[in-house]
């Protein structure tokens, strides 16, 4: 009996730069487990930059001269967690957007997790803050942040590297992912707007969450024709 086939979808949240940030792909690696092949994405860099640690400044960090990154998307992509927000307080947090949005119509949990197959994040200062949440009911973008730990060392990213994973935890654990590219439809795009901004209201989401599964349209995921 073939497996089943799950649609995910995925969507840009910045359309003015999407060419600049590269496409997730379905990771194809024969070292992953058997149970994890077929329904991880990788996700990749969208920036070519040298980032040092800098707790005085807004970002957390500043743009080191040389790099790619102008400094207008350098202040435009990278954010400092708030001290409050941390899961250590005498340990800063950096995060870049990756202005990427998963869409799905199925039951399905994202977990966000380090790229262990891949070699520039073992030089990052700090390890990947991960993260895990149903996207079904809420889509929203995902960010890369580090616990900046080793203060002294740079935060060297470039464009296109591999730099997480996001596996899919489906109601049928046999089940296949099959990843499309979304639509900025009408009912997701007023959706979204729901659910922007709500972490600034309170810590605990969880009863938004709920509250968006009761208001969500019955579909969200739409295909996007390819040119």
């Amino acid at each position: 009996m073939p497996d089943e086939i799950v649609d995910i979808g995925w969507i840009n949240t910045w359309p003015q730069a999407a060419f600049a940030f590269p496409r997730p792909r379905l990771l194809d690696d024969d070292r992953l487990p058997t149970s994890l092949r077929g329904r991880m994405v990788e996700l990749y860099s969208p920036i070519d930059a040298v980032l040092r640690y800098a707790p005085n400044s807004p970002q957390g960090c500043v743009l080191v001269e040389g790099s790619g990154l102008r400094q207008a998307g350098f202040e435009g992509l990278v954010t400092s967690f708030a001290e409050g927000a941390r899961r250590r307080a005498d340990v800063s947090v950096v995060q870049i957007a990756l202005n990427t949005v998963f869409v799905t119509d199925e039951h399905c949990t994202v977990s966000l997790m380090p790229a262990f197959l891949a070699d520039g994040p073992r030089h990052w200062p700090g390890p990947l803050v991960a993260g895990r949440f149903p996207f079904r009911d809420w889509p929203r973008p995902l960010n890369l942040a580090i616990e900046w730990e080793d203060t002294d060392r740079d935060w060297v990213l470039k464009r296109g590297e591999p730099v997480a994973y996001v596996s899919f935890d489906l109601p049928d654990p046999y089940a296949k992912v099959r990843l499309v590219e979304a639509s900025a439809t009408p009912a997701l795009s007023r959706h979204r707007r729901a659910i922007d901004g709500v972490a600034t209201i309170g810590r605990d989401v969880r009863p938004m969450i709920e509250r968006a599964g009761h208001h969500r349209p019955a579909r969200l995921l739409e295909p996007k024709e390819q040119a």
